[in-house]
């Protein structure tokens, strides 16, 4: 029998994805998300439903022995990684960037660095980023961002193809419905300026 929801925590969000293909784990929650039930997570495991994900999982200190790594590389060593995109689970047709208003340890913003990869590969179409504290809400082909803390939302960014920079909007976080996925490109849109983090 099925729980009523999945929750899948943070983490090494590479790491989890290879596992999870390997045991066929990804099989069970695609069908567990056909039968109704809720999938969740935060960080990775919010990205993880989407069809491709902006993650940190190439760093350094990110790794099951972590505390090797931090007693074996300098501050320098543990600063010089990227950003960059792997392959999800494809439930949502969009790369998921959890963070989005997040500085990394290596300096970069997650959003400056989401605008790059949107405008240099091009099976990259649409991006959703969420700030933390906040909530992207999907059911079936409706969605809704939910602010934690009254400030934070999710974004949708789209590359212009006449200027061929990136454009986007923050999804309004006070709409008492779901809409149409489709409607969220409706939002006025306007060019990307990176999200500052806290």
């Amino acid at each position: 029998e099925w729980p009523h929801v999945i929750l899948c925590s943070g983490g090494n969000t590479l790491h989890a994805l290879i596992r999870w293909k390997e045991i066929g784990l990804d099989m069970l929650m695609k069908e567990a998300g056909m039968e109704g039930k809720v999938l969740c997570g935060g960080s990775a495991g919010a990205g993880c439903w989407f069809s491709s994900l902006h993650t940190d999982s190439l760093r350094p200190d990110n790794t099951k022995n972590k505390e090797h790594v931090l007693n074996e590389l300098s501050e320098e060593e543990l600063s010089d990684w990227n950003y960059t995109k792997i392959s999800a689970l494809g439930f949502i047709d969009a790369m998921c960037v959890p963070h989005y208003n997040a500085r990394g340890t290596n300096g970069e913003m997650r959003s400056e660095h989401a605008e790059k990869i949107l405008l240099e590969d091009p099976s990259t179409t649409m991006v959703i980023g969420v700030d933390n504290n906040a909530a992207f809400m999907v059911l079936g082909n409706d969605v809704m961002a939910v602010s934690g803390d009254g400030k934070a939302t999710c974004h949708v960014i789209v590359p212009d193809e006449r200027t061929g920079e990136a454009m986007s909007a923050p999804l309004p976080t006070d709409l008492e419905e779901l809409i149409p996925l489709e409607d969220v490109f409706k939002l006025p849109l306007s060019e990307a300026n990176s999200v500052a983090s806290d």
